[in-house]
């Protein structure tokens, strides 16, 4: 996945080429942006006229995701897409990006739960302690402190 192929084209090109299902193309983002020189708009915009349909609206979220404060739809809605389709390190890399998103878990919570054994705030705090740094954490705590009520 970190490799090119001949004539420059990634795995992510290939997927894209041969349609695969979006669960395919999912995971190999997920390998994907396991590396920082990785996770640009540019990337991701570059690979919008090889989409269609549900993998074109993924690409457009992750770019708009790496395009900063000014990105059109806000870090919010993006997890909430990300959510909708069940991408969980999407999830986790808008919350390690813009951690005041926590503001709006608790609108998230019950969601998550349908998929993931996520049925209380706690539950919530205990995956995010195991996925993200501490900084993150304290980002997290500090945004939004409420999130420690009844933990």
């Amino acid at each position: 996945v970190r490799g090119e192929e001949i004539n420059g084209l990634t795995p992510i090109h290939g997927a894209l080429m041969n349609n695969a299902s979006l669960e395919v193309f999912q995971i190999l983002f997920d390998k994907w942006l396991e590396v920082t020189k990785n996770k640009s708009s540019h990337y991701m915009d570059s690979l919008i006229p090889y989409s269609s349909g549900n993998k074109r609206e993924f690409l457009h979220n992750l770019s708009s995701l790496f395009k900063g404060e000014q990105s059109n739809p806000p870090p919010d809605i993006i997890m909430t897409y990300f959510i909708s389709i069940k991408w969980w390190n999407g999830v986790w890399l808008v919350i390690k990006m813009y951690p005041s998103v926590i503001k709006n878990i608790h609108l998230q919570v019950n969601t998550m739960a349908k998929c993931l054994p996520v049925n209380t705030m706690a539950d919530f705090l205990s995956m995010a302690g195991k996925r993200c740094s501490r900084t993150v954490m304290m980002r997290l705590l500090e945004n939004e402190p409420d999130l420690l009520k009844g933990v």
